[in-house]
């Protein structure tokens, strides 16, 4: 699904057609998944950004923003580490876009290209050509919108319906999303991102992860206020309801 979508992108882009491509997902503001990679290069330049804890794709995550930059000017003073080894990979230019649902930031979507020519580091700013063409910047926009209702959506479909949101969410799922929209002081959809993206991320079902927020294993929060207990399920902690129409609370909300 996610391949496709970049192979489909590559046919819109001009210069920043045969770029690196990747999608990172992250929970409280940390890389915590490779989505998709487009190949090697953009494998290194994740785990690079994972292994130092910054670079490009953290700050557009974590920040909600996009961050455009070019490695042949001088550093941005927040990533004193990455800018080197990033040069020594052979990256020149990255264009990193978030994954953003409502107020939820998913994650964020990485394009990287090699060093093309040198450039007049002695102009003023204003006068430097874009990163970024503006026709490819868009486009890259409409990719990372794709990809993030590919991560998104139930069963790898973009598109779900209501058939398939109703089939997947559950009861607990249900009380969970609501304990984690207390968590983060946000709307329904948000915590429904947070959840879902997660999940995604640590490769579980929504089902064994709202178990964890309901037992209080798992805690949405600002940083620093999120923390995750045993994550081990046990049977007791969430008892399975035969009674599909009871909409009392099934789990230990108290105090959220």
């Amino acid at each position: 699904m996610l391949a496709s979508l970049v192979e489909n992108a590559r046919g819109e882009l001009r210069e920043w057609a045969t770029a690196q491509i990747a999608v990172a997902l992250t929970v409280d503001h940390q890389l915590v998944q490779l989505a998709y990679a487009s190949g090697e290069g953009a494998v290194e330049l994740f785990e690079l950004q994972r292994s130092l804890g910054e670079g490009p794709a953290i700050t557009a995550a974590a920040n909600g923003l996009p961050v455009i930059v070019d490695l042949m000017v001088p550093a941005r003073p927040e990533w004193v580490v990455f800018t080197p080894e990033a040069q020594a990979l052979g990256i020149g230019t990255i264009c990193c876009l978030p994954l953003v649902a409502g107020e939820a930031r998913v994650g964020a979507l990485t394009a990287h290209r090699p060093p093309t020519r040198p450039r007049p580091l002695e102009a003023p700013a204003a006068r430097r050509p874009p990163v970024v063409a503006e026709r490819d910047l868009q486009r890259l926009y409409r990719l990372a919108d794709r990809m993030l209702l590919a991560v998104l959506a139930p069963n790898g479909s973009p598109n779900p319906g209501p058939a398939d949101e109703q089939s997947r969410f559950t009861p607990v799922i249900h009380q969970a999303v609501g304990m984690i929209s207390v968590q983060l002081g946000a709307g329904i959809v948000d915590a429904v991102a947070s959840l879902q993206a997660e999940a995604f991320a640590s490769g579980r079902d929504l089902d064994a992860v709202a178990r964890d927020v309901v037992a209080g294993r798992r805690r949405f929060g600002p940083p620093g206020q999120q923390r995750r207990v045993d994550t081990t399920e046990r049977a007791d902690d969430f008892p399975e309801s035969t009674d599909s129409g009871n909409d009392e609370s099934m789990g230990p909300a108290d105090g959220i």
